[in-house]
Order: C-alpha cells, then sequence, then structure tokens
C-alpha cells in the first residue's frame, strides 16, 4: 500500500518567530512525502525573509492581503494536491519529528483522520485526548482541533471549503457538515500530533462570544433547537457538582469490585 503525500498548509501574518519555529518542526520530520504551502497575510515584521530562508524547503508561498483566517486556509487548500491537507498554523508545532512517519504508518484510507494535541498556555501543557467515536453531541460542547486532524483534499472539492462568513468556528461548521450530517469516516490515532499554542485568535476570550454566536448559529441550520438546548442543559449538568460527586462514588465502587 502507497504512503500518503500530505499537505502541510501554514497561514500567517506578522508571526515572524512563531512561523520559524513551524517551518523547522515540519522540515525536520523523518518522512517527507510532504508538500509544503505557506500563506502569508502581507507580513510586515520579517516573516517574507523567514520564508525566503525556507524557500528551498517550501513548495508553494505566497504573501498577500486577506479577508480573514479561512480565506487564507482556503487559498492553501486550492494549491494543494497531496492526498490530505494539514493545516498548520503559525506559532503551531508538529509534536515531534517522528509525527507524519507515525500517521502514514497507520495505513489511513479514511475521510478524516485526528490524534490528541498538547494545548500550551501559561507556561503550562494540558493534553487533550480525543474519544474514538464522534457523535454530536460531543461535537456540540468540543471541538476537533485542525492542528491535530488530516482531511482528505478531496473531501473540500466535494463539501466545499471554510465558509468565509465565520470568522472562528468554519472548521467546527465543517466537521458537522462532514461527520455528522454527510457520515465522512474517520480514524482517531491514539498519539498527539502537534502542540497548539493557544495565544491565536480562536483562543482569546475576547473571540469566545463570537464564537459561542457562531457556534449557534451553525448548529441551528444543521439541526433543531430542541437539539440545541437539550444539548447545553445536559452539558451543564454533567458538569454539576452532583454529577461530579457521582462520578466519584462509581470509581470507588468500581475500583472496590476489581479488588473483591
Amino acid at each position: 500500500m502507497d504512503k500518503p503525500r500530505f499537505s502541510i498548509i501554514t497561514v500567517n501574518l506578522n508571526d515572524r518567530i512563531g512561523l520559524e519555529n513551524t517551518i523547522q518542526s515540519v522540515i525536520n520530520q523523518t518522512y517527507q512525502n510532504f508538500e509544503f504551502i505557506i500563506i502569508d497575510g502581507a507580513s510586515i515584521d520579517g516573516s517574507i525573509e523567514i520564508i525566503k530562508q525556507y524557500s528551498d524547503r517550501i513548495t508553494y508561498w505566497v504573501s498577500e492581503k486577506d479577508k480573514g483566517i479561512y480565506n487564507a486556509m482556503n487559498k492553501g487548500i486550492v494549491k494543494a494536491f497531496g492526498e490530505y491537507c494539514f493545516f498548520l498554523n503559525s506559532r503551531d508545532v508538529l509534536h515531534d519529528d517522528n509525527v507524519l512517519q507515525k500517521i502514514a504508518d497507520a495505513h489511513i484510507t479514511e475521510d478524516i483522520v485526528f490524534g490528541d494535541i498538547i494545548k500550551t498556555y501559561d507556561q503550562k501543557n494540558d493534553y487533550v485526548k480525543y474519544e474514538r467515536k464522534i457523535s454530536l453531541y460531543y461535537l456540540s460542547y468540543t471541538t476537533i482541533w485542525h492542528q491535530a486532524s488530516l482531511i482528505k483534499t478531496e473531501l473540500f472539492n466535494n463539501l466545499g471549503l471554510y465558509n468565509e462568513n465565520f470568522k472562528i468556528a468554519s472548521d467546527w461548521d465543517f466537521w458537522l457538515k462532514s461527520i455528522i450530517v454527510n457520515k465522512c469516516s474517520y480514524k482517531y490515532l491514539a498519539f498527539p500530533f502537534s502542540i497548539f499554542d493557544t495565544t491565536g485568535v480562536g483562543s482569546d476570550k475576547k473571540y469566545i462570544h463570537i464564537s459561542m454566536n457562531e457556534k449557534k448559529e451553525i448548529f441551528l441550520f444543521y439541526f433543531s433547537s430542541l437539539q440545541y438546548y437539550f444539548f447545553q442543559y445536559l452539558r451543564r449538568f454533567e458538569k454539576s457538582l452532583f454529577c461530579r460527586i457521582l462520578r466519584k462514588v462509581f470509581r470507588v465502587l468500581n475500583n472496590k469490585r476489581k479488588n473483591l
């Protein structure tokens, strides 16, 4: 079975240091069957000089004004010729030098492949481990980070590019449309793909309200308001003190049963 060719797409805007870290994490991979695409939003901080420094390892790059992050990501998609698109934006880095090799060795054929991610914030690391089965309820309160997922390039041809009307949640819209609505195949690989820098736009607290409103609009486009509010209340119940205590009780009882 032939190993897949990846299209690694990096979007950057005035983040010279972060961009170089991302570039180095890509070009140092032991698995080299990939093309590397960089979409820069007309940076003026020296990012272009960094791109030119590594131009012999970059398949395609452009620096021009764009209409936002999803417009930039879409520019990368239309230039992609690999079997899978992998969005690794500026500041995000692959977890280790063997990540792409491990993904390629997993004999992937699914529409979407995703793995775990490490989120960094305040000099701390948060290991995010996903569930093997992705349900509508699961996506109603979380997401699959694009920094830890690969999407078949042909899937964008079939379902369309990212919706540029959304500023924050267009990738979440794509997960609902592909996995839940269109029943696209997916595969979970239980190891970290990347280290995600949470200082980006999507993680900025001032954008949380925008993100919530966009997600509500997206959800109600595909599904009913009854489902939306039911999932909201169910999630609040699961996070309540009563449920936390109940889970602890079950864990204690389960441990005692195992020790018998």
